[in-house]
């Protein structure tokens, strides 16, 4: 995970895997600042968001992560929990990673010519989060999630022009290791029927 030597980078997981909690710190040469945390955290009680999602779709258990997302807020630093880290421990990595740039770069071939973002070349970074697609059409985010398909809204509340665009119209389609060729396929089609 680590990028350039000497940085500080703190890293969610829960953006990429489904996961309860959970966060890491990279601090290279850290000093004699040492961060030493005993007490080490409890997450059985907030998997109901995954276990939900698995029984009965992503649509049931939105409420319960957002519950669980604040209640994270509210939290104080503390050592990782043993599921957290058990499940982390039981992820494939490479495969995710490589199914992410496939979809990626199958939402890049259809989407490329119209996305007002100029992405960089998949070789310079190591693994996407989303696709990035940025499209001034005010109706493709409602239509998407009415097809169920989840599209996160950043940024809520920014302030000047560039930034509320970028709010607006930015469309980070999903492309995590769930997805299939078919998935991808399915939000290629409703963007374009749409757009």
């Amino acid at each position: 995970m680590p990028a350039d030597s000497g940085v500080r980078m703190f890293y969610s997981p829960r953006k990429f895997f489904g996961l309860p909690d959970g966060g890491i710190a990279y601090i290279e040469n850290f000093g004699t600042n040492e961060v030493k945390l005993e007490e080490r955290d409890l997450s059985y009680e907030r998997c109901r968001h995954l276990l939900k999602r698995i029984d009965s779709g992503p649509e049931s258990g939105y409420e319960d992560f957002k519950r669980n997302s604040e209640n994270l807020k509210q939290d104080r630093l503390k050592r990782m929990s043993n599921l957290t880290e058990a499940l982390l421990k039981s992820i494939d990595y490479e495969d995710a990673k490589n199914r992410r740039k496939t979809n990626y770069r199958m939402l890049h071939e259809a989407f490329g010519s119209i996305n007002e973002l100029n992405l960089p070349k998949m070789e310079t970074f190591e693994c996407p989060m989303v696709y990035p697609l940025l499209i001034k059409h005010d109706s493709l985010r409602k239509k998407l999630i009415s097809n169920k398909i989840f599209v996160a809204s950043y940024w809520p509340g920014v302030e000047g022009e560039v930034e509320t665009y970028l709010q607006k119209y930015l469309l980070p389609l999903p492309i995590d290791q769930r997805y299939e060729a078919d998935d991808m396929r399915k939000i290629i089609k409703i963007i374009q029927n749409g757009s």
